[in-house]
């Protein structure tokens, strides 16, 4: 848990100090564009180039991944269970079907604390 937190801490630290640099590099152009144009076309031009730098990010964040073996494997097997519990439901009689939603809904219903024979 220790090692998750210094990761998390570093991970953290590097991608504020990333953000930090940007604004830098972000000011540092403008400063230099102001010096050729006027002070809204260079406000206007970095707005621009924000806005083509995150529909990037927003590609590269959102392009398909192909999930690893272990989750394809619990992804199959969620599905193979769920399957299986519907068609153990259908099959049921339509009175033992309504006996299971009473009890569940009883067991919902039931203050914490109360006893199951209450």
């Amino acid at each position: 848990m220790r090692r998750l937190l210094a990761q998390v801490l570093a991970s953290g630290t590097a991608v504020v100090g990333a953000l930090v640099g940007l604004a830098f590099l972000e000011l540092a152009a403008f400063l230099w564009i102001r010096e050729s144009v006027s002070p809204a076309t260079a406000a206007a031009s970095m707005g621009a180039a924000n806005l083509v730098l995150a529909a990037i990010v927003f590609l590269v964040a959102t392009r398909a991944r192909k999930p690893s073996p272990e989750a394809a494997a619990a992804s199959e097997a969620h599905d193979i269970s769920l399957q299986l519990l519907v068609a153990e439901f259908e099959s049921l009689p339509a009175e033992a079907l309504m006996r299971l939603i009473e009890r569940l809904t009883g067991l919902l219903k039931r203050k914490p604390g109360e006893s199951r024979e209450a």
